[in-house]
């Protein structure tokens, strides 16, 4: 008997599909440009439920929900941009200047090489990305950590700065109003192609690592899946206890032990010490005759 879930149709009442097309519906809603990324997710979730890998669970959870502090975030939700400001000084107001090195105090001038972490939700990314399309110069302004404090620092540095000219009465001659990392609309282009092609490779790698005859991964397939698809981890091997004959099986697969890179190099490696010495004799050899 098949586990099913629960999905409910727009024409009609809730109807049930078997767990085992999860992985049909996933790669189908993958590769339609045009699905909700959303929804693939929640049937991502629920194949985590249905085979009980804890991995995938974790990671379409945190996808739906948003990556804490403590998370571990995926490379694709990481990147950079340059670092602007707004403010006034007494010739006007000042738009979007790029903000140097020099112009930061000391202590926050790690702004500039700082990572830049998209820990929100993936529809909060969407959404703010869509938002950004309806007006110039079609970016995303993402407010760094600390900012209001670091606004107020240098401002009083400024203010400071006037006062030593002019003493009383001094009114700032340039005043920060925010600081603000720019981001491009195909920074959050990238995130959601990102997930896409990870939502493929998880059903590839399943179905690819699927045994003969089975239709719904195990819990060890699909949190293999995750190490690869989502951290680019391919060292999965285990070796068992190596048996008769110098091999060891696994997961199904003979591997020699004696063909391990190591035993190879340590081969090599006395293969050219022979060399070597032989080489040193025959050369003491020839030196003895000439004398």
């Amino acid at each position: 008997m098949h586990l099913v879930h629960g999905r409910r149709d727009d024409t009609g009442p809730m109807s049930t599909e078997p767990a085992s097309d999860l992985l049909a519906s996933i790669q189908t809603g993958a590769l339609d440009p045009m699905s909700d990324l959303t929804t693939v997710l929640r049937q991502c979730l629920a194949l985590g439920g249905e085979t009980g890998s804890a991995r995938l669970r974790e990671w379409a959870s945190r996808e739906l929900k948003g990556y804490d502090h403590e998370d571990d975030l995926p490379t694709y939700r990481e990147t950079r941009a340059i670092l602007f400001l707004d403010g006034f000084t007494g010739a006007g107001q000042i738009r979007r200047q790029m903000v140097s090195a020099s112009f930061l105090p000391i202590d926050a001038q790690d702004l500039l090489d700082r990572p830049i972490e998209l820990r929100e939700p993936l529809a909060a990314l969407i959404h703010m990305s869509e938002g950004a399309r309806e007006v110039e110069p079609h970016t995303v302004n993402i407010v760094p950590p600390g900012a209001p404090q670091l606004i107020a620092l240098m401002n009083h540095r400024f203010l400071e700065a006037d006062q030593r000219v002019t003493p009383y009465g001094t009114k700032p001659s340039q005043t920060i109003e925010r600081i603000y990392w720019a981001l491009p609309l195909s920074t959050f282009t990238g995130i959601t192609d990102s997930v896409r092609t990870i939502l493929v490779e998880l059903v590839a790698e399943m179905r690819a690592r699927l045994p003969k005859g089975e239709v719904l991964p195990s819990a060890e397939l699909a949190d293999q899946a995750v190490s690869i698809a989502v951290y680019g981890d391919h060292n999965q091997v285990v070796l068992a206890q190596a048996g008769p004959g110098g091999t060891a099986k696994a997961k199904g697969k003979t591997v020699s032990l004696s063909g391990s890179p190591e035993g190879r190099a340590k081969r090599i490696a006395w293969w050219v010490f022979g060399i070597v010495a032989s080489a040193g004799t025959i050369y003491g050899i020839i030196a003895l005759i000439h004398h």
